[in-house]
Order: structure tokens, then sequence, then C-alpha cells
């Protein structure tokens, strides 16, 4: 098969292209090429089952298996991590992303059968003195994705009074 010559493989014998070098050129025609596409959500839908599990890049990746774990930034990373970031302003639309995020009050039901109703449920978590609480388990909760945590539930509140 003379297919090599004839321009269909990119490398000879079928090896594939692991290591092939794309030209500048090249790199930038392809990335022309999927700029600005419109993907059906079937495709999309497609592409997010092909990602789960096993097949994620980062599956197993987590805790003691990523390789940054138990790991800390040297003085001088965290100084040069500070410097890249001074003098960046967050656009506009940002703020109002996260002011709208910090708008949030939610209904915090105890299993003693206490109520809270709170502005910034990180705060509530960090300074509830009766438990150790994770304000990412209990937004899970008011998302609906769990029915408890640790016996407390939460839910989301339409923002109109004043909140603690």
């Amino acid at each position: 098969y003379a297919t090599f010559n004839n321009g269909y493989n990119l490398t000879e014998g079928g090896e594939g292209t692991i290591g092939f070098k794309q030209t500048e050129k090249t790199k930038r025609k392809i990335g022309i090429a999927n700029r600005n596409k419109i993907r059906s959500e079937e495709f999309k839908k497609s592409v997010s089952e092909a990602m789960k599990g096993e097949r994620h890049p980062m599956y197993g990746r987590c805790g003691k298996n990523n390789p940054r774990f138990g790991k800390k930034h040297s003085e001088e990373t965290k100084k040069k991590m500070s410097v890249s970031h001074k003098g960046k302003k967050l656009s506009d639309e940002t703020k109002k992303k996260l002011s709208k995020t910090k708008r949030k009050r939610y209904k915090i039901i105890a299993p003693n059968g206490e109520n809270f109703i709170v502005h910034g449920l990180r705060n509530f978590c960090r300074n509830y003195k009766k438990e150790k609480l994770n304000h990412a388990n209990l937004i899970k909760v008011a998302k609906g994705k769990w029915e408890h945590y640790k016996g407390y539930k939460c839910e989301y509140m339409e923002d109109k009074s004043n909140a603690v």
C-alpha cells in the first residue's frame, strides 16, 4: 500500500502521530477552523459521555493520587504568583457574577430543628460552633443533589429580608 506517498498517512508503517510536531502555521489553521464552531447538543452530550468515569483524564488523580498532594508552594513561588496577579482587575461581568453569588440566602435547618437564615454559607460554616460543617456539602443539599448533610438540611431562599 502506497498510502504514505498519497498524503493519507503522516507516518510510515502506521506508528501513529504521537510525538509528531505540527508547524506553527498548521496549528494556527487548526485553531481558526475550530474557533466559534457551534456544536449540536447531541455532539456535546456524546463528548460528555465519552469523558466520564475512567476515561476522564483526571480520573483517579484526586487526594493522595494527585501529583501535588501534600506539597506546599515555597515562599519564593508564592511571591512570584502574588506579583503576577498584582494590578489585575476583575471585569465588570466577573464582579457582577461574584456579587450575585454572595447575595444568595440560605435557610439551614439543624438536626435539632433550629432554623438559620444566612447570607454567606462559607462564613456560617466557618463560625458555627456546635459542629464542623463543610459549605460545599451544604450547597449540594441546597441544589438537591443530597437529601441532607450530617442531618442538616439547606435550601435557597429568595433575597427579600435581612439575614444573619
